[in-house]
């Protein structure tokens, strides 16, 4: 889905996730690729909070009504 879009990025704690079309989940993964947190939408925006996790990088699969995508997310 091309119309994702996550910010802010670089984050400290908070990434707001949204969508023109309705978003189904949000994945957040580490680099080693294990599931950390997921959060089940039924809205075109949600707020994710990564206050919790250790600074570095991570990816963030979004999976909408018509597709999905992965971003790169940098937790400083």
């Amino acid at each position: 889905d091309e119309t994702i879009t996550v910010a802010p990025n670089p984050t400290k704690n908070r990434i707001t996730v949204s969508a023109k079309n309705k978003l189904k989940s949000v994945l957040l993964f580490d680099i080693q690729g294990r599931l950390l947190q997921t959060v089940l939408e039924e809205n075109k925006t949600t707020t994710f909070d990564i206050s919790n996790q250790a600074h570095g990088i991570y990816y963030l699969k979004v999976i909408t009504e018509i597709g999905s995508s992965v971003e790169k997310i940098i937790k400083e």
